[in-house]
Parts: structure tokens; C-alpha cells; sequence
């Protein structure tokens, strides 16, 4: 389902990831522990290319992602096209360590806009699936609330609602 090999990834001098090989199977759960700053969200931002990665290659579900094969040129790549790219990261669920969500808007609203804009799903469904989920997290009560008015443990499963309106078939969680 996922398979990282030999990313590497600096930032100036400092080199976070080194070389990091992965491969996760469906059905399986891989946490990755390691200090702060030892590079745990990078790789995860790599996974999904909202951070690009110097060297190496992430595949999700056959797909590659951020940089493809040239063909014919063995070891030469260049960066995959942003429609492809939106495609695979819309089968990758990702729960950020500071949430992302609109501040000005419903916690429903903030559930169902990228369902519907990314996805093209029916409102009045993704209304209802964006419910469930709320249930399902146990904040059927918050649908119209602002996320300010929302705790850190409540705004984190709000965008784990939110994750998973986009049927996801991989999810990425950032602490």
C-alpha cells in the first residue's frame, strides 16, 4: 500500500531523513516514535508531497508520488503533474499536528468542503456522512459551532472527521 525507499530529505545542512526505507502493508498500523525534531513530520509531509523530498520514492497504492521515473533514464525523475498529484492525495487522509481547521467556518462546513470540491460528492450526502462522523466522534453537538469555541481534544477529531470524509484508503496522523 505504501513503500518509501531511500528517502532523504535536508534542509539546508541539517539532513532529517537519511535514506528511510518503509513499506506498509493494507490493514496495518506503523506508529514512528523518535525525538522532537528527529523527523517524524517530515517524513509523514513526504508521504503526501506537501514537503518534497531531495532524493529517493514514495509509492501509494502503485502510484508514485512527488517524483516519477524517466523513462528510459535510469535514476532520472521529475516532478509528477499537479492533477496527478491532487489524485493519489486524495486517497491519503492526514491529521495535522495543528489541525488546519477554517476558523471562520461550521466544524461541518470544515468536514464537508473538500468531499465536495475535491471528490464532486452530492452536499446533502456529505451533510449526512459529515454527521455520522461527528457521532461517530462524539460531536454530533458541534456540527454549527466555529472551531474556536472547540477544545484541543474536540478540534482534533474534528479533523479526524474530516480526514475521513474523503474515504481515504491511507491516513497519515501528525501526533
Amino acid at each position: 500500500m505504501i513503500r518509501i525507499n531511500g528517502i532523504h530529505k535536508s534542509f539546508g545542512s541539517n539532513h532529517v531523513l537519511r535514506g528511510v526505507d518503509l513499506q506498509v502493508q493494507q490493514g496495518e498500523v506503523v506508529v514512528i516514535l523518535g525525538p522532537s525534531g528527529s523527523g517524524k513530520s517530515t517524513l509523514l509531509r513526504c508521504i503526501n508531497y506537501l514537503e518534497t523530498y531531495d532524493k529517493g520514492s514514495v509509492v501509494i497504492e502503485g502510484k508514485p508520488i512527488g517524483r516519477i521515473p524517466v523513462q528510459g533514464q535510469a535514476g532520472q525523475s521529475v516532478e509528477m503533474p499537479q492533477k496527478d498529484l491532487n489524485a493519489v492525495r486524495q486517497d491519503v487522509g492526514m491529521v495535522f499536528q495543528s489541525f488546519n481547521l477554517f476558523p471562520h467556518k461550521s466544524v461541518l462546513h470544515n468536514i464537508t468542503m473538500a468531499p465536495i470540491s475535491l471528490r464532486g460528492m452530492n452536499k446533502e450526502d456529505t451533510e449526512q456522512l459529515a454527521r455520522e462522523l461527528l457521532r461517530k466522534v462524539g460531536l454530533q453537538d458541534k456540527a454549527e459551532a466555529r472551531p474556536s469555541s472547540l477544545s484541543g481534544g474536540q478540534k482534533q477529531r474534528v479533523a479526524i472527521a474530516r480526514a475521513l470524509a474523503m474515504k481515504p484508503k491511507v491516513m497519515l496522523f501528525d501526533e
